[in-house]
């Protein structure tokens, strides 16, 4: 056991700081911390964070902790949930850009939360 190692990498424009432990607790367990900054929705985790205890030695075998945390976000990144999810997010940003180069801008109410579209024209 010693002092965490911290890095940072970037995932489909997502940076994400990873903490990994070795032998946690003096225990036979690894531990990773993953947080995505922004908590960013990212497919191991919808909150933007996770953390894996794994058997010591699992971190190494697969090249060091932020190519495990890489296999681990394209891997879930390939599931059916994941691409509905990211489908659904660009036909947001398509209707958001398609809305503002109509003329549309956001209603917000006074707590600033969007509750639909008008024209920008009076």
């Amino acid at each position: 056991m010693g002092a965490p190692i911290t890095s940072q990498i970037g995932w489909r424009g997502v940076t994400i700081r990873i903490v990994f432990w070795k032998r946690r607790w003096k225990s036979d367990f690894d531990h990773l911390e993953i947080a995505a900054m922004n908590d960013a929705p990212i497919p191991i985790t919808e909150t933007g964070y996770r953390s894996y205890f794994l058997p010591d030695g699992i971190v190494e075998e697969h090249g060091g902790q932020e190519a495990y945390v890489f296999t681990c976000l394209d891997h879930e990144a390939d599931s059916e949930a994941w691409k509905k999810r990211e489908e659904a997010s660009r036909q947001m940003s398509l209707y958001w850009s398609a809305s503002y180069l109509a003329g549309f801008r956001p209603i917000s109410s006074d707590t600033g939360h969007s509750m639909g579209m008008i024209s920008a024209e009076k």
